[in-house]
């Protein structure tokens, strides 16, 4: 069966000009209830309608004409590390599979890091599991990213994985010698919050170290 454009149903027209719109540009409805962008583009183009909507079918009726779209790349530029699943907290929300005792190995993660440079990549970060769990893993990387001119985005830390003052700040200190320039993502909520004044601590020990307001970042 050759279907042809003119056999689409009225509402499937409407649905996919829309779905195209929306992704391209913002729809708005013209006089006669027919789509249409407030902000057209020279690479999609759609012909007015020239009748009105039916108010039996609420459909929009006349020609459209669409004019072949610009092709677009999918081209990432952020490249962000689980180095371990392993976390000193076992929340109730949280689906990361924390009972997984297998690591990224740094010299595999340095090879994707410089392969990710070479095509392009350029801001980095680090999640998990708790990723300070694994510090030698995030200074590594840190490191060789600084190298490479990565900018630093987020390391996501419950901020409460540290056995005292003097542990959290050695690593802190590890971790700014190393190059970072981000952000310490920490998490609070109502599971996080149960070791506030732990949390709180690591919040002063990070603003000494780092010597920004803006070293921590609360979510």
């Amino acid at each position: 069966m050759n279907f042809q454009p003119k056999d689409w149903p009225p509402w499937f027209a409407r649905a996919l000009i829309e779905c195209l719109f929306i992704q391209e540009g913002k729809l708005d409805t013209a006089s006669n209830g027919c789509p249409v962008t407030s902000r057209p583009r020279p690479w999609l183009v759609v012909q007015p309608m020239t009748q009105s909507i039916s108010p039996a079918s609420g459909s929009c009726r006349g020609e459209g004409r669409l004019v072949p779209r610009r092709t677009r790349t999918f081209r990432p530029n952020y490249l962000s590390f689980a180095g371990t699943y392993q976390c000193n907290l076992n929340c109730p929300h949280c689906c990361v599979p924390i009972e997984w005792t297998d690591r990224l190995d740094i010299p595999t993660a340095l090879g994707f890091l410089e392969q990710a440079h070479a095509e392009g990549i350029g801001i980095l970060g680090f999640t998990g599991g708790e990723p300070f769990l694994y510090p030698e893993f995030v200074l590594t990387l840190t490191r060789r990213a600084a190298e490479l001119g990565f900018r630093f985005d987020k390391i996501m830390t419950n901020g409460v994985w540290h056995e005292d003052a003097r542990h959290l700040e050695a690593v802190l200190r590890d971790l700014a010698a190393a190059g970072f320039s981000g952000k310490l993502g920490l998490s609070v909520d109502k599971f996080h919050g149960k070791h506030t004044a732990k949390a709180a601590e690591f919040c002063r020990v990070a603003r000494r170290v780092f010597g920004r307001d803006n070293a921590l970042s609360l979510s």
